[in-house]
């Protein structure tokens, strides 16, 4: 129970209650008694403001700068934007054939043979600003470009690398690729498949049971073409030891002569195999 004595410390309420009965104190106006409430309705109100005019800045610069070459090239045709390739190739859906159905040698040969080292490509800042593509990595012979990895080549790599990938684990042999990098390449082919959206109807034969769409053929593009295009564009990168951790450099020295950089690149490195054993150690 409270005594009388017991004190308190006063607030704002308590002061204007003691004097309500004085009718000589002046009342304060709503404006007065309400410093916090009219302190947050200024701080909304130029919120909102500049809210507002970021959106309209953002918009004014969108339709100003418009889209980037790029996409007006995948808009207006069927045409790529960077190697230019077209739907001009009719290829047939094998049931079998050299990736499957010869001997193990032979497919696995047909399978490496598919190289995707010109897939890591050094593009000049002035046509990657032109492009509308992001900045990426520096080349190392080359400041003024930035590395990329062309997406075809790159899901090549996955593929082939997921095919090792079941026969190592056929033979109970252990994995030259990490679990995780197996399942990034699984989301890798996932995510492209499901961008590409193949509408494509394939047919189910008698002949081939389970099979659909043996014998048809589909309009493609030219896979040669494309490489052709990386080719112009190649980094000088190769996928030297593959499973080891290695000084990304040495991967990236393989220019051939009469390239700008082939004389830069034998003063660091000095001589090296530029043949089909090259590695890191020779």
């Amino acid at each position: 129970m409270k005594t009388t004595t017991e004190s308190h410390l006063p607030t704002a309420q308590d002061e204007w209650n003691d004097h309500g009965n004085d009718q000589s104190m002046p009342k304060p106006s709503f404006w007065q008694k309400n410093i916090v409430t009219r302190s947050l309705i200024a701080a909304f109100t130029l919120s909102l403001a500049c809210n507002i005019y970021t959106v309209l800045l953002f918009n004014s610069s969108s339709s100003t700068s418009g889209p980037s070459k790029a996409e007006k090239i995948q808009l207006s045709s069927d045409v790529t934007p960077f190697a230019r390739l077209k739907w001009d190739k009719w290829i047939m859906w094998e049931h079998g054939g050299l990736y499957v159905n010869d001997t193990e040698e032979k497919t696995n040969a047909a399978w490496e043979a598919i190289n995707y080292d010109t897939g890591n490509v050094a593009l000049d800042d002035s046509f990657v600003e032109e492009m509308g593509l992001p900045v990426s990595q520096r080349f190392p012979w080359d400041d003024s470009k930035g590395l990329y990895f062309m997406n075809g080549q790159h899901q090549i790599h996955c593929l082939a690398a997921l095919r090792k990938s079941f026969f190592q684990l056929r033979d109970n042999v252990p994995l030259d690729l990490a679990w995780h990098h197996n399942m990034h390449c699984f989301n890798a082919l996932r995510q492209d498949i499901m961008c590409t959206a193949d509408d494509t109807p394939r047919s189910m034969l008698r002949a081939h049971p389970g099979s659909v769409g043996v014998g048809q053929y589909r309009r493609c593009r030219d896979w040669d073409k494309m490489v052709e295009w990386t080719r112009e564009h190649w980094s000088c990168w190769r996928d030297i030891n593959k499973t080891d951790h290695i000084d990304t450099l040495l991967r990236y020295r393989y220019c051939p002569k009469g390239s700008p950089y082939y004389d830069r690149i034998h003063a660091v490195f000095g001589d090296f195999e530029m043949g089909p054993n090259a590695n890191a150690d020779n």
